[in-house]
C-alpha cells in the first residue's frame, strides 16, 4: 500500500509533501525493507504518526519508474537474518540497466470542472559499446501537478457529508459529519461562577462559551450579533476544516538516474550508479489551534475582557465589563479552554501555507567477482536525503499570551466570535493585521539523513 501526496498532513511534525511509502501486509510503513537493485535507500527525513507512533520511512518518488524491470516481494519477516526494518518483508526494485536505445512519454492529465492537472515526461536512453562489455543508460523524469481545493469537488466541499446521504439508510447519521472536534468558538473558564442582575450566566463549573446570538440559549448579548451561553459548545459549531485546505498539494519533481558496467573479463564486472532527486510541495492547512496541553490566559486588564476590572490602571471606565456583574471590581481573569472538543483555533483569515523542499542524491559503486562456484559482491554506498520544511502561519504560544495583556483596544481580541451567518468556518471580524503580525511565527525545520554502507558477500551455492 502506498500513502503518498495525497494523505492528508495535519501538524508540522507530520510528514508532507512529495512522499510516497510502503506498508507490506499493514503492519506499517517503517516496518518494509526497501532496496534498490538490492541495496539499501537513505529514508527520507521527517516523520508522519502512525498510530500515534512516529515512523521514518524511505521514499519511493526518489526511484525512476520508467526504467523499473521488476519488483521482488519477500512476505517472511526476516528481521532477525537482514534488518529491523524487515519485519513486515522485502521489497527489492529492480532496475533495467540492459536497455539500448532511446525512448520519451508525454503523459497529460487533467480533472474535468478543477484546476487539477498533471504533467510527466519522461526519457530514457542506454547504448553498449567495447563489444558489448560496456553498458551505460540514463533516465530522466519531470513531474507536475497543480493541486485543488475541497470546495472544487461536491463531494470535498464539506467536511460535513450528511446532505449526501439524505434519503438513504444512513440519513443524518453523525458518523458522517467528520468535522474537527476544535472550534471557532471560544469557551472560556473563570475561577468563580458569574451572575448578571441576579440571573448566572456562567455554568456552574464557572464556563461560558461566545455564540451567535440566533442560536438558543442565550443569556446574555454582547456585540457583532454574539452572545454568551452557559453550557457546552453547540456540535453545530464544530470547525469545518475543507473550508481552509488544500484537497492534493502541489507537486513539482524532477529525477536523474544514470547506471554503468564494464565487464573486465568473464569473471569480474564493474557496476556504478548515480542519481539524484529534488522535489518541491505546496500546500494550504487549515487555521493552527493556538493552545494544545498549555492553557492561555486572558488577564483582567484584556481591554476586550467581558469581566475585567471596572476601571483601568489610568482610571478610564472600561466600557466592555459587562454590566451588572457581581465579579469584584479587581476583575476576573479567564483561560482559553483546552478541552479537545471546544479548543480555539485562530482563524482571522490566516490560513497556514506548507512548502517544502527535498533533495536526495545517491552514489554507488560495486565490484563482482566470479570464480567456479565462488562469487564475491562488494559496493560501497554513500546517499543523502534534505529537507526544507516551511510552515507559514502558526501561533506562537508565548506571543499570543503576550497579545493578550493591554489595556487598549491595539490588542488581540478573543471575545469577537468567528462568523454568525457562516458558523462552521471563516471570522467575519478578524483582528488587525498589525495585531495578528505579533502572533502569528514560520516554522522552519532543516533535516538531513544520510546513509553510508559497505557491503560485503562471499557466497558458494554448495557451502551453507
Amino acid at each position: 500500500m502506498f500513502n503518498g501526496v495525497d494523505s492528508y498532513r495535519s501538524g508540522v511534525n507530520d510528514a508532507c509533501s512529495d512522499v510516497a511509502s510502503i506498508n507490506l501486509r499493514s503492519l506499517g510503513t517503517g516496518n518494509t525493507l526497501v532496496l534498490l537493485n538490492g541495496k539499501h535507500l537513505v529514508n527520507r527525513q521527517g516523520t508522519q504518526a502512525e498510530g500515534l507512533v512516529p515512523t521514518t520511512t524511505i521514499n519511493m518518488n526518489v526511484i525512476p519508474v520508467m526504467s523499473l524491470k521488476r519488483a521482488e516481494i519477500f512476505r517472511d519477516g526476516t528481521s532477525s537474518l537482514c534488518d529491523n526494518d524487515a519485519v513486515a518483508g522485502i521489497i527489492n526494485m529492480v532496475l533495467d540497466k540492459d536497455f539500448e536505445g532511446l525512448e520519451a512519454v508525454v503523459k497529460y492529465e487533467m480533472s474535468e470542472g478543477t484546476d487539477l492537472d498533471e504533467l510527466t515526461f519522461n526519457l530514457r536512453g542506454g547504448v553498449n559499446f567495447n563489444e558489448g562489455r560496456s553498458l551505460f543508460s540514463f533516465n530522466a523524469n519531470h513531474f507536475k501537478r497543480e493541486g485543488i481545493f475541497p470546495d472544487e469537488r461536491v463531494y470535498s466541499k464539506s467536511s460535513d457529508l450528511r446532505s449526501l446521504i439524505v434519503g438513504i439508510e444512513f440519513e443524518g447519521d453523525t458518523d458522517f459529519r467528520n468535522s474537527g472536534r476544535t472550534n471557532l468558538w471560544r469557551q472560556f473558564q473563570l475561577v468563580q461562577a458569574v451572575r448578571q442582575n441576579g440571573q448566572l450566566i456562567t455554568s456552574s463549573t464557572d464556563r461560558h462559551r461566545i455564540q451567535p446570538d440566533s442560536f438558543s440559549g442565550c443569556l446574555t448579548n454582547l456585540n457583532n450579533n454574539l452572545c454568551i451561553d452557559d453550557g457546552n459548545s453547540d456540535a453545530s459549531l464544530r470547525y469545518g476544516k475543507n473550508a481552509d485546505r488544500s484537497l492534493i498539494p502541489e507537486v513539482d519533481r524532477n529525477i536523474v538516474f544514470t547506471q554503468a558496467s564494464h565487464i573486465f573479463t568473464n569473471d569480474i564486472e564493474i557496476y556504478g550508479e548515480a542519481s539524484y532527486y529534488d522535489s518541491t510541495s505546496k500546500q494550504f492547512l487549515e487555521p493552527t489551534t493556538a493552545i494544545s496541553s498549555h492553557s492561555i490566559t486572558v488577564p483582567v486588564n484584556n481591554y476586550w475582557n467581558s469581566f475585567s476590572q471596572v476601571n483601568f490602571s489610568d482610571w478610564r471606565v472600561n466600557h466592555n465589563r459587562l454590566p451588572g456583574i457581581d465579579a469584584p471590581a479587581e476583575g476576573l481573569a479567564m483561560v482559553l479552554d483546552i478541552n479537545q472538543e471546544t479548543r480555539y483555533r485562530v482563524v482571522d483569515n490566516r490560513i497556514r501555507k506548507s512548502v517544502v523542499n527535498n533533495d536526495c542524491y545517491r552514489i554507488l559503486a560495486d565490484l563482482r567477482w566470479q570464480r567456479g562456484d565462488w562469487g564475491l559482491d562488494s559496493a560501497i554506498l554513500y546517499a543523502r536525503a534534505n529537507t526544507v520544511d516551511l510552515t507559514e502561519n502558526r501561533v506562537s504560544n508565548t506571543l499570543f499570551q503576550q497579545a493578550l495583556a493591554n489595556e487598549t483596544k491595539n490588542i488581540y481580541n478573543p471575545f469577537n466570535g468567528a462568523d454568525p451567518l457562516h458558523q462552521n468556518f471563516g471570522d467575519a471580524s478578524p483582528n488587525l493585521n498589525s495585531v495578528l503580525e505579533n502572533i502569528f511565527v514560520n516554522v522552519k525545520r532543516k533535516n538531513t539523513s544520510t546513509l553510508n554502507l559497505i557491503y560485503f558477500k562471499l557466497s558458494n551455492p554448495y557451502v551453507s
